[in-house]
């Protein structure tokens, strides 16, 4: 990736990397997340963040509460209603920890529908560049409480495909799939000793499709299949793409710096290209 004065980057942090047991906040993450973007910021670069974690926040307050709703994969009423009560948590534990660094966010939930047509496309593309203009981070989810799909896993999944369309719409440098695991391997390296890490991937090939099969981690809705369709998405669109793992020490720095870290995606078009 070329090195250039500021660069618009959109990092995706998946409900796997900031929650514990899947229904508790991991604050402690949340917190180092927030000042590695504060870095980058301040160092002249502009951050959006596309977040998961909102039905574990509401699973967690709830339980505050003495409350429980236990889920199940048809229970979509039940995860929207903890989308509802654990969306403004989850964007507040973002402000408190943003606010130490001076830094303001804001909040955008968005839904499929939202670019498929040129209007909402354009609106968002405005609203987005307009807020990273004054220096805002904005953090975008999607829209569960109205848009059920994500929540039964046939929207963008787990909110890769979502970050993908927003990096397209805001013609991002650089995309950043942050989660547990550091990059895409030949098969499960939880299961298998001999899978190995591809480091560089300049063509999604069949090959490369078959390797991401399955969720390898079990609690984003997605898994690693939607992550390559992001890459699609986003190296058609002129975005390079990584796959990392978030637990990394300073893993956006040393990405951004050029360092080889998780699976690079190349893109196949420059910017300019992909905006004809």
């Amino acid at each position: 990736m070329a090195t250039k004065n500021k660069l618009r980057i959109v990092i995706k942090i998946g409900s796997n990397l900031i929650t514990e047991n899947e229904n508790i906040l991991n604050y402690e993450v949340i917190k180092n997340l927030c000042n590695q973007i504060a870095a980058i910021q301040k160092d002249h670069n502009q951050v959006i963040i596309v977040s998961s974690g909102a039905v574990a926040a509401g699973s967690q307050y709830l339980s505050k509460f003495e409350k429980e709703i236990n889920i199940n994969n048809n229970s979509i009423v039940q995860k929207q209603l903890l989308a509802s009560i654990g969306q403004p948590i989850l964007m507040n534990a973002y402000e408190k920890y943003f606010s130490q660094s001076s830094i303001m966010i804001s909040q955008a939930l968005l839904s499929r529908e939202d670019f498929e047509n040129r209007l909402g496309y354009l609106n968002i593309r405005n609203t987005l560049s307009e807020l990273l203009s004054l220096n805002v981070v904005p953090i975008i989810n999607e829209n569960d409480v109205v848009s059920t799909e994500e929540l039964i896993d046939r929207a963008y999944g787990d909110n890769d495909r979502l970050s993908a369309m927003v990096s397209n719409a805001i013609d991002a440098d650089l995309l950043i799939l942050l989660g547990t695991i550091d990059g895409l391997y030949t098969s499960d390296p939880n299961i298998d000793k001999k899978a190995k890490k591809i480091g560089i991937v300049e063509n999604i090939t069949d090959e490369i499709i078959n390797y991401a099969q399955g969720s390898i981690d079990g609690i984003g809705s997605g898994g690693m299949a939607s992550k390559i369709q992001a890459a699609n998405i986003s190296i058609n669109s002129g975005t390079e793409m990584y796959i990392a793992s978030g637990l990394e020490n300073d893993v956006l720095k040393r990405i951004i710096s050029g360092e080889t870290i998780g699976t690079k995606f190349l893109s196949k078009q420059s910017l300019n290209e992909s905006r004809k």
